[in-house]
């Protein structure tokens, strides 16, 4: 997960160089444009990818209550709730840097799979809350 949070901010620095490249004549505008769409589209893959990663933590996290020293299941709560956080993070940033690219294919599919993904964190986030609050008997907020 470290390596992602790295490499999101080198495809922001690409994003931010695609907005400064000249605009002015016809020519430039229009390589421009396909630098920022390709940029953004780079910058919306990486956290996708945080995203894919988190859901797997949360996942985990599902199997791990059933077996984990209760002293310590509180421990585990907390690492599952910072996987749907960054999950959740993620595809914000996912969004935002799609917000441009409508009718984009590719965006299209980015959006599809990040839409696929988030339906699977939010059972998987049901399933550790149900579990964790039946091994507890803590309700988390």
């Amino acid at each position: 997960m470290i390596d992602l949070v790295g490499r999101d901010a080198e495809v922001f620095k690409g994003v931010m160089q695609a907005y400064r490249l000249p605009k002015s004549a016809e020519k430039e505008s229009a390589k421009r444009k396909e630098a920022i769409r390709n940029a953004l589209l780079l910058a919306a893959r990486v956290p996708l990818e945080t995203s894919r990663k988190s859901s797997e933590l949360l996942a985990l996290s599902i199997d791990a209550v059933e077996i984990c020293n209760i002293n310590a299941i509180t421990d585990l709560a907390a690492a599952a709730q910072l996987a749907r956080a960054a999950a959740s993070t993620a595809g914000a940033n996912v969004r935002i840097n799609l917000l441009d690219l409508d009718g984009n294919s590719e965006a299209e599919e980015i959006r599809k799979n990040l839409e696929e993904l988030e339906q699977s964190i939010k059972k998987f986030d049901q399933g550790f809350r149900g579990r964790f609050s039946n091994r507890s008997g803590i309700d988390l907020l």
